[in-house]
């Protein structure tokens, strides 16, 4: 049977609440500890949890070149500390190592701007951190609690690259051309560009080296001992309006931050209302994919103020303002969450940090599981997304080019926010999409089952996209795209939309729930004209309803949120066929029908099975 685990980080664990056969995922939750776990390993047991992981670092050394020891002797205890604690429950422990963040002058990352030496470097030699690592694997291996190692939170690549001369040489070495200069970022015509352009190998080299960096190391660690798992947490990048955002800041001044790494893509793949950071596998050989592998969907519970210029995203309700001007998500907002993220057919759900949740939220969390999430899994198949009618293209050619801003370092996502725009108006209207990457697209084929391709801001492409969807359009497909674009591919559709509405809000800093869902109205006014009825599988009457499509393969599943937090909805659903419906919540057949009334309580579920004839 395959398994599944919701878990809850509070107060520094996260409570896992059982094993769920669902969503055809072997997933398993993980509890960040701190340096003194708060209760005794049987109370985790208890609740569910099978593994921990914790803040370490690398606690170990090379001295006299080669060999290996621990930093120091209190560094010891404080790491096998943790093990003890757990040692014979049947909890798996798992360090957190952040070699990324280790300072090393000869083997970091050079920046553009300021020559100061800082974040690892992805060319730089391995062979000390294997070595430490084996050492490292070697001292705990004698704890049966040793489940594996997460190497890193959110590692990246700076802005423009790094421009050290280990990188500067290797470029030059594999492509026989220097590093590329601001103005070929900034003067390269917009339009379709060859794969060959000096920016887009410079791109890909850098993409290149970080996932060969963890993938040695995550082969390392499995040749000493197959059996451990290594995980990551990839660079978020603080999109979707958790980037920071500084309005004429110029990035001399920026990067000062520290917090000028790149968006790693498997933030795209999917979009979810609410996640904002992942947890995933590393593979162990090199995979073009980064890492697909998410073991859980994560959610920031404090926000900073969105007075500061330096705001998460506040697209959950707020409660009280705590101290140092940062606001915890209300109890009803988690509540939403977990549902809407579950009914995403996620993989699993994470919280951080640790000391934002309270007796209430943990309160919530235990009923929501109790009341939604436990008796439904019981009776759920395995479930996966249904394949998209429409597709979003996010391209990474244009991202590619806006690297290096002028203005406001959020010019670099402006692109991810348009796609945002659009992916949230879909979701809105009730059509089931996909977020399409350029550089993944690599066939026609890939592009068959769409009937249309939609996006904005596409400033540039590479000839190999621009072919692909040339065929694609030749074939019968459309493809629309705003008219700010620049790129132009004959038989494509250019309208007057405005997916920038979002973005503006975000770059300002002052971005709200309604901004969103007034950008949705913005596109909804034109995309209503071009979009296909039909593509629309379930339209309720009231936007306050996320409609959410799961499949076993043969049934569809609609998974139905209420997003509204205070207000009981109550909606008709429209179909764009008959259906046989079954109330799947209250195990009620409906019959054969169009339409349904549903009426679904402040953030609550109600699943229904279409079934086709």
């Amino acid at each position: 049977m395959i398994k599944k685990i919701i878990a809850f980080q509070i107060i520094g664990i996260i409570i896992s609440i059982t094993t769920l056969p669902v969503f055809a995922h072997d997933f398993r939750i993980f509890c960040h500890v701190g340096p003194k776990p708060l209760f005794p390993a049987k109370t985790y047991r208890k609740m569910g949890i099978d593994a921990v992981w914790f803040n370490c670092g690398l606690p170990v050394k090379l001295s006299r070149g080669t060999k290996a020891e621990w930093i120091s002797e209190e560094d010891r205890e404080k790491t096998e500390r943790i093990f003890k604690h757990f040692e014979g429950s049947g909890i798996r422990v798992f360090p957190l190592t952040s070699i990324f963040y280790e300072s090393h002058p000869d083997k970091s990352q050079i920046n553009r701007w300021i020559a100061k030496p800082h974040y690892r470097c992805f060319s730089s030699d391995v062979e000390d951190v294997i070595c430490r690592l084996r050492f490292f694997i070697e001292e705990l291996s004698k704890y049966k609690s040793f489940g594996g190692i997460c190497l890193d939170d959110e590692p990246g690549i700076q802005a423009g690259g790094c421009v050290c001369e280990r990188c500067r040489e290797l470029f030059k070495k594999n492509y026989g051309i220097d590093v590329p200069a601001k103005t070929d970022f900034w003067d390269t015509a917009e339009g379709i560009v060859a794969e060959t352009h000096p920016v887009l190998l410079w791109t890909h080299f850098q993409e290149k080296l970080i996932r060969s960096f963890y993938a040695n190391l995550a082969a390392a660690i499995k040749e000493q001992a197959h059996h451990l798992e290594v995980l990551t947490i990839p660079a978020a990048a603080y999109f979707s309006g958790k980037q920071f955002s500084i309005p004429n800041c110029e990035p001399e001044k920026f990067v000062k931050s520290r917090r000028n790494v790149t968006l790693d893509k498997c933030h795209l793949q999917d979009y979810q209302l609410y996640v904002q950071f992942y947890m995933n596998r590393v593979r162990s050989s090199p995979s073009p994919d980064g890492w697909p592998e998410k073991v859980a969907d994560g959610l920031c519970l404090i926000m900073t103020d969105s007075g500061v210029r330096r705001p998460n995203i506040p697209i959950f309700s707020a409660s009280a303002e705590r101290p140092n001007e940062k606001k915890t998500i209300s109890v009803s907002a988690l509540k939403r969450f977990i549902i809407q993220t579950f009914a995403e057919g996620a993989n699993g759900i994470v919280y951080f940090p640790e000391q934002a949740l309270t007796c209430e939220h943990v309160n919530a969390a235990t009923e929501t599981f109790e009341h939604f999430i436990k008796p439904l899994c019981n009776r759920l198949p395995a479930l996966h997304r249904v394949k998209g009618k429409a597709a979003v293209l996010y391209s990474t050619t244009t991202r590619a080019f806006a690297d290096i801003w002028r203005n406001n370092p959020i010019e670099r996502y402006k692109h991810v926010h348009q796609c945002d725009a659009i992916s949230y108006a879909l979701f809105r209207k009730g059509i089931p999409f996909d977020v399409i990457l350029e550089d993944e697209l690599k066939s026609p084929k890939e592009l068959e089952h769409f009937k249309i391709v939609i996006s904005a801001g596409i400033n540039y492409l590479t000839k190999g996209s621009a072919d692909i969807l040339t065929t694609y359009l030749n074939k019968g497909g459309r493809v629309v795209f705003d008219k700010t674009s620049k790129v132009k591919i004959p038989g494509a559709e250019f309208h007057e939309f405005n997916a920038e509405y979002w973005f503006r809000a975000v770059s300002q800093g002052v971005q709200r729930p309604a901004d969103l869902e007034f950008q949705a109205g913005i596109l909804d006014n034109v995309l209503s004209k071009l979009l296909d009825d039909n593509l629309s599988i379930c339209r309720p009457t009231s936007r306050r309803l996320n409609i959410n499509y799961l499949t076993d393969g043969l049934d569809m599943y609609l998974f139905i949120v209420n997003d509204d937090l205070n207000t009981n909805v109550r909606s008709n659903l429209r179909f764009n066929q008959k259906y046989s419906v079954e109330d799947f919540t209250a195990q009620k057949d409906s019959g054969v029908q169009n339409s349904v009334f549903v009426s679904i309580e402040p953030a609550g579920l109600k699943i229904l099975r279409l079934t086709s004839f």
